[in-house]
């Protein structure tokens, strides 16, 4: 296997190994307060979107069964160092087996960045209409491999099961 797509360079945390392949995306404000000397606090609208390595679109592949259902998976990051993020999964087999008619597996999150990590806890988890309360407030880490260069799109994700690539 060639190195830099070898899942065994990042450090697999239990909570990532127990959640992996599951995330999602909630929209970041476009606007802010800031301090201004002649009015006090005022809104300010921000031009581009603060940004981190991890921002984004990623995709991979769940791992085929019996760790993971073969399914492709999304990931959208969107946000600088506290990042809202949006998972989708193809065919959830969470959805199967929680007895959802709808096999596409969505789900909110909300993420702190520190350094080479990102982890995310779920705000929201479903299957259609079907919620998985189980998942709120779950926690997901992910590992960054920027490659060691300056060229984003060659970075990589992994939560522990899944290796993401940019999209």
């Amino acid at each position: 296997m060639n190195q830099s797509n070898d899942p065994a360079r990042f450090h697999r945390p239990p909570a990532a190994r127990a959640l992996a392949g599951f995330l999602a995306l909630v929209l970041m404000p476009a606007t802010t307060a800031v301090a201004s000397p002649d009015f006090g606090v005022a809104p300010h609208v921000q031009g581009t979107p603060a940004t981190t390595p991890f921002t984004g679109r990623w995709i991979g592949h769940d791992p085929a069964p019996p760790d993971g259902d073969g399914s492709w998976v999304h990931l959208v990051v969107k946000g600088g160092l506290n990042p809202a993020i949006e998972f989708t999964d193809d065919f959830g087999s969470v959805c199967v087996n929680v007895g959802s008619p709808v096999t596409e597996f969505t789900s909110r999150l909300t993420g702190r960045v520190d350094g080479s990590t990102l982890d995310a806890t779920f705000k929201n988890a479903r299957c259609g209409s079907v919620v998985l309360q189980f998942l709120l407030g779950a926690s997901l880490s992910l590992q960054l491999d920027d490659g060691g260069n300056d060229d984003p799109s060659d970075d990589m994700l992994f939560d522990g099961s899944v290796l993401w690539s940019r999209a």
